[in-house]
């Protein structure tokens, strides 16, 4: 079983959020996530039930990671 931690927002800082993707805990910054930055160009991030997470012809998520959710990474 995965267990995910929610995000934690400090005053005066950029929001920022605690996700897992593939078991390891990553911190991520509110707002569009880099995947192929962060996991090479042939990487696809999957949410928890199996649906890939949407990305721009540069590999950026279309829409924030979740709070607290948990994500794979399946490199083709």
């Amino acid at each position: 079983m995965i267990e995910c931690i929610l995000g934690i927002v400090e005053t005066g800082v950029a929001a920022r959020s605690m996700v897992f993707i593939n078991d390891v805990a990553f911190e991520v910054a509110s707002g569009p996530f880099n995947v192929r930055q962060a996991f090479g160009d042939d990487a696809i991030l999957v949410n928890s039930t199996g649906q890939p997470v949407l990305t721009n012809q540069w590999g950026v998520t279309l829409h924030s990671l979740q709070h607290g959710a948990c994500y794979y990474v399946i490199i083709w």
